[in-house]
């Protein structure tokens, strides 16, 4: 990627350390701890943080102040890599094109412009984080559990439709388990709200 396209950081977090590091700010505000060449850093304005097992979902953003070495005093004890210092954050929820493992380099405009996730979807996606273990270590011959089957039917046929009541989604997961399709499932789920 042309380096001029690129002024921000895009990297990945388990829901376990999005509650402990992300969700609310460090009071120290440094993040990270990556090896980065010196010529990126110039570059990097921005992060923004992928939550591991969400669908692909970017839940912050945070504006760089500068980076500085890893500092044990602040917990980072690797000499060679690099954290970032930020002068403030937001939450910011939309979709990222791909599934983050390692570090991604963007352009801030791309994630800026992305259609927001609605909050009943977060929700949603933060539940599916939160059971994950990673993407990157679910094997190909896990099945997909009675709620994975249902995120994907909602995402792709009920977009426009909107879950009112999370007490639901038990009930309706045992259904997706007891042997009916999830798309049957949502469908008479959306239907009864209707009437």
């Amino acid at each position: 990627m042309d380096n001029l396209e690129v002024d921000s950081l895009v990297f990945s977090v388990t829901y376990e350390n999005y509650i402990k590091n992300i969700k609310q700010d460090k009071q120290n505000k440094t993040l990270g701890q990556w090896l980065i060449k010196d010529e990126m850093i110039d570059l990097l304005k921005y992060s923004y943080v992928y939550l591991v097992g969400s669908n692909q979902m970017i839940v912050k953003k945070y504006h760089i102040e500068k980076f500085e070495k890893s500092d044990p005093s602040k917990g980072y004890t690797d000499p060679d890599k690099k954290c970032f210092i930020f002068s403030k954050s937001e939450d910011l929820f939309v979709d990222f094109p791909a599934v983050v493992q390692a570090r991604h380099y963007v352009h801030s405009s791309t994630l800026d412009n992305a259609q927001r996730i609605s909050p009943d979807q977060v929700n949603v996606r933060m539940m599916n984080a939160k059971d994950s273990k990673s993407e990157g270590t679910k094997s190909k011959v896990q099945p997909l559990s009675a709620r994975d089957k249902l995120v994907e039917v909602k995402n792709s046929l009920f977009k426009d439709k909107v879950f009112k009541d999370f007490s639901v989604i038990p009930s309706l997961e045992k259904q997706v388990d007891d042997g009916k399709s999830a798309e049957e499932v949502l469908t008479n789920y959306f239907d009864s709200l209707n009437k």
